[in-house]
């Protein structure tokens, strides 16, 4: 399954890259309906950066009350999967901070932040995948 889930997050990577490229680095990423058609589950994501740490705003909606997510680059799991508990009637704001030392940043890749529901089976679904950065040599 995480084949699958690394395939679409670089797949939705190439899609969008031309829009995403012409921002500049000091701005902070907005990743919501200018870049990609939002889910049922998540919407509003801002991804502010400074210095390997990442502080990801947004609205969440999720069936049961819990969400998950983690943070790679299509290599290596910089954060394992991490439960988030919000309100599960309405859209409901969250704030995730991540630190990624700056000397482990890859050169060249993207950093990818998957958002995420599980069925009852503890199988992925309603993934939405964020772009937190790119590298490039």
């Amino acid at each position: 399954m995480k084949k699958v889930i690394i395939f679409f997050s670089f797949l939705l990577f190439f899609q969008s890259g031309n829009a995403v490229e012409g921002m500049s680095e000091q701005l902070s990423h907005a990743v919501a309906a200018e870049d990609r058609v939002e889910n049922h589950y998540f919407k509003d994501i801002v991804v502010s950066k400074k210095n390997g740490q990442y502080v990801i705003t947004g609205k969440s909606k999720v069936k049961k009350g819990v969400f998950y997510y983690n943070v790679e680059d299509g290599h290596r799991v910089w954060v394992p999967e991490t439960k988030v508990r919000v309100n599960n009637l309405y859209w409901t704001y969250f704030k995730l901070s991540v630190a990624i030392p700056t000397k482990n940043i890859p050169d060249n890749g993207v950093l990818i932040l998957n958002l995420y529901e599980k069925d009852r089976s503890k199988e992925i679904t309603d993934h939405f995948p964020v772009v937190l950065e790119r590298f490039k040599d």
